[in-house]
């Protein structure tokens, strides 16, 4: 009698972990509607906008709660954080959704930088160089964020290029993220997603970055 209540429990459990597996398969998951050309999306009563700066590595990736059309993408809580912040992913880096207002590199509160080879081979066979001096970390968001810029591209041949990754310390996993450009003729730039190039502003990297 014993060893039936044992096999009927183990079904039941497999029944159920079968049927949330079955949940999360992206055409068993609701329909999220979206705005904008998908760049913004309601859930829960809530918009949520695209933040064309912010990364989040896909390792925070939590439970999926819906997908969003055309492309059929599912859009993930994240690791840690309140359901203010969510994430699509369908090829490549997740794209960061907030329905917090007024998102700027500042109320992030950064605390370390990670600066990435943007060359896939090179990156593999080196390590990423971190910067953590707070003085240069509270320059660079002040310049980044009262600061002024152009837009545009970053024009010229390159020397050095690296993805900053500035590591919010308010908000775990969240990263805002911006290009660092340094020319043949030693001028450096920064510059982001949305087309802002700041120039000069890379210069106090050099040293880190070299």
């Amino acid at each position: 009698m014993r060893k039936c209540i044992v096999v009927l429990l183990l079904m039941i459990f497999l029944v159920g972990c079968n049927a949330e597996f079955m949940d999360r398969e992206p055409d068993r998951l609701p329909v999220i509607p979206t705005h904008d050309h998908g760049h913004s999306f309601t859930y829960k009563g809530k918009i949520y906008t695209a933040q064309a700066v912010l990364g989040v590595p896909s390792s925070q990736l939590g439970e999926p709660v819906g997908r969003v059309q055309p492309e059929d993408m599912v859009v993930y809580r994240i690791k840690g954080l309140s359901e203010e912040w969510l994430a699509t992913q369908f090829e490549g880096t997740p794209t960061v959704y907030t329905s917090k207002k007024g998102i700027n590199l500042q109320m992030l509160a950064p605390r370390e930088i990670i600066a990435e080879d943007t060359t896939p081979i090179v990156s593999y066979f080196t390590d990423d160089p971190s910067i953590r001096d707070q003085t240069v970390i509270a320059r660079l968001i002040n310049r980044i964020v009262k600061g002024r810029y152009a837009m545009g591209k970053v024009e010229g041949k390159i020397r050095n290029l690296k993805l900053l990754s500035f590591v919010s310390s308010r908000y775990p996993g969240i990263r805002y993220q911006i290009y660092y450009t340094e020319r043949l003729d030693g001028q450096t730039f920064l510059d982001d997603n949305v087309g802002r190039v700041y120039p000069g502003a890379g210069s106090m990297l050099k040293p880190y970055l070299d």
